[in-house]
Order: C-alpha cells, then sequence, then structure tokens
C-alpha cells in the first residue's frame, strides 16, 4: 500500500519543516506523498520544496490561516491518494526505519499506530537538574507509550476515518483563542471505543525538539494551567472527568 505522510505547520517552523523533509527523503521506504499544511506563505512553502524536485516523492503544500491544529490534519486527510496516512509534527525527527515500521504494523492488521518520541535536546544546552521525562514529558510530548499516543507519530488506515469520522476541529492549538487541547488524544480514544485495532511500534521513534523556551519553570506552568482548562472544557462534554494528554 502506498503511504500519505501530513505535517501541520507554522511559517516561523521554516528551518525545522527543511529538516524533517531531508530526514523523511533519507527513510530506507519512501512515501508516495507529504502533504504540507501551513498558516504561512503558500509560495514560500513551494519554494522550500523546490528542493525536492528531482525526488519520487509528491510533495502538495496546502494554505489554510488561522487553524487549529485538528483542521490542519483534516484538510490534509482529505487530500490524501494514499489508504496509509501517517502523521508528524514539524518539530520532529524521525529515525531512518520509521516509515518502514509504521507502514509494516498497518500491514500486519493495525487501524490506528503510534510510535515513541523521545527528547531531542539542542547541542550544548545544559538539561535542567530538574527535568524528569515522568513527569513533565507529557506536556511536551515525549515519554508516550501503548497507552499514550500522540499525534506527532500517528498512523491510520484511511477507512478509521469512515468509521469514526474526522479529528475534532475545535481542538488544538489555535494562536489568539483559548485553545482547548487534546484533539489527537481524543481520536485515539474513539478508535479505541470501536474496536478497532490499537497498536503501538517501539522501533518507529521520534525525536521531538525541546528548546531553550520549553525547558524552564514557567513553560510549565503556562502549559499546566492550558492542560486544566483542556480538561475542565472535555469533561463537561463528556460528562465525566477526563484526562488529557496533549502536545504542540
Amino acid at each position: 500500500m502506498k503511504v500519505s505522510i501530513i505535517i501541520p505547520t507554522i511559517w516561523e517552523r521554516e528551518s525545522d519543516l527543511r529538516e524533517l523533509l531531508y530526514y523523511i527523503r533519507h527513510q530506507t521506504v519512501l512515501p508516495y506523498e507529504v502533504i504540507v499544511v501551513t498558516d504561512g506563505n503558500i509560495m514560500h512553502f513551494k519554494d522550500i520544496l523546490m528542493d525536492y524536485i528531482d525526488c519520487s516523492i509528491k510533495f502538495k503544500p496546502i494554505l489554510i490561516r488561522d487553524s487549529p491544529l485538528g483542521m490542519k490534519r483534516n484538510v490534509g486527510i482529505k487530500k490524501t491518494t494514499c489508504d496509509y496516512i501517517l502523521f508528524l509534527d514539524d518539530d520532529v525527527l524521525p529515525n531512518r526505519s520509521w516509515l518502514f515500521e509504521m507502514k509494516k504494523s498497518l500491514e500486519d492488521g493495525a487501524d490506528l499506530i503510534g510510535g515513541p518520541s523521545k527528547p531531542l535536546f539542542p547541542n550544548g544546552l545544559k538539561i535542567p537538574r530538574w527535568w524528569d521525562e515522568s513527569l513533565i514529558g507529557r506536556y511536551v510530548a515525549v515519554g508516550n507509550g501503548p497507552d499514550r499516543i500522540w499525534g506527532c507519530n500517528l498512523g491510520i488506515k484511511k477507512r478509521v476515518i469512515t468509521d469514526i469520522g474526522y479529528f475534532d476541529e475545535s481542538l488544538g492549538p489555535q494562536k489568539g483563542h483559548p485553545s482547548i487541547y487534546g484533539e489527537d488524544v481524543e481520536f485515539v480514544n474513539l478508535v479505541r471505543q470501536k474496536k478497532l485495532s490499537v497498536m503501538f511500534n517501539p522501533r518507529a521513534v521520534v525525536y521531538h525538539k525541546l528548546n531553550a523556551e520549553r525547558l524552564c519553570v514557567e513553560y510549565y506552568k503556562k502549559r499546566a494551567v492550558k492542560e486544566g482548562y483542556s480538561i475542565k472544557e472535555l469533561s463537561k462534554r463528556h460528562n465525566k472527568i477526563l484526562i488529557v494528554e496533549y502536545q504542540n
């Protein structure tokens, strides 16, 4: 089966996107297409993709302004032409066998597949003494496992959309709005509720970049407030207390 990769991105992360596309091009197995959904200047991103004009991968840039993450993912899904769909965030780097492992899991029967998200610290950055992945990794989408699958390393069979619908477009980070996070975790939960096959492949690793901003106490205070707001709003929606894991 052919594979589509969807990457939601923002224009401020141009260098991250360039690096991610390089890693995708050097996978042991190549995707059929890569769909980049951006809120930036579409011509600017077309310039970035010109670096891959001689590549067998089909690159599709799509512009959608002021949209939450769930909407970006849905727009990408609607533009796919493949039965297998993989999602990456623009600030992760997959290991060389990532696509092979994700595709193999889908071929082996998974309807939804996730893999580990490990922290990637910048060169020369001193890791704080208080850093504890088991406690604060959830705030930056690292340290996940079979019971915690995030959208930065996620794959589905396209038919899953027929069974449960798209990502909830009212959820996900959005500029200038008090966002409710957890659109990816809610999506995974819906797949589980439908009794579809959810698997976790420990060999399909991505490395999530943690810059200096994400390694300061104030950042985690703000994220804790956002998570509290998200839990409150989603608990109202589902009429029960929810534990929400999210990423950005």
